[in-house]
């Protein structure tokens, strides 16, 4: 008979703690981050209504601590070998703080009368936490000024430019033209790929 997997996000950086309400449950199926960063997944079987922290910390140290220890190593905070880290030794490290300077990124939205998608995209893009970003949406050929409208209303912080020529190379070519930045990323609506050097 199927019975549901529960699926959470841990982070280590954070505190361990329990995880209860696991009744009807089979299993955890957690995502592991450290600072942010993901390791990978942990799958641990549920033999009660709640998962103890030691138990779910142990599992992920057996599975990831050797990804833990390279991505700690990475950042130049640990020497430790994967038999010595314990979970607790992660919550005592001041994760390194990028000095500077922050390039200028481009994120150019190829889109076509699509007010509703680009609305729902403008506004996860705009919940990036990064300094310096150039927010550009190219109109591809537009039936009407919706487009424009929704992003002088609602987005001023969004430059936009209309590309007449149709299709999407040339809505791309023209972000490209528009942005001297040198790193641009490009999405519209749905899928994203990430261009760099391009001038």
């Amino acid at each position: 008979m199927f019975r549901p997997t529960k699926v959470v996000d841990v982070e280590l950086s954070q505190p361990l703690a329990e995880i209860g309400d696991l009744g009807g449950y089979d299993a955890i199926w957690a995502l592991v981050r450290l600072y942010g960063t993901p390791l990978g997944y942990t799958k641990l079987p549920i033999d009660g209504a709640y998962c103890p922290a030691t138990r779910l910390g142990s599992a992920i140290l057996e599975e990831h601590g050797l990804a833990i220890i390279h991505h700690l190593l990475d950042v130049g905070l640990a020497t430790a070998r994967a038999g010595e880290l314990r979970i607790d030794d992660l919550l005592s490290i001041p994760y390194p703080v990028y000095p500077g300077p922050w390039p200028v990124v481009t994120v150019a939205v190829c889109t076509r009368d699509r007010t509703a998608d680009l609305t729902r995209c403008l506004d996860a893009i705009c919940q990036l936490n990064y300094p310096k970003l150039d927010l550009l949406v190219v109109d591809n050929a537009p039936a009407d000024d919706s487009t424009r409208q929704l992003v002088s209303t609602h987005f001023p912080q969004v430059r936009y430019v209309c590309e007449s020529r149709p299709g999407l190379d040339w809505a791309r070519n023209r972000a490209m033209m528009e942005s001297a930045i040198p790193i641009m990323e490009f999405t519209h609506q749905g899928s994203a790929r990430f261009q760099a050097g391009c001038t």
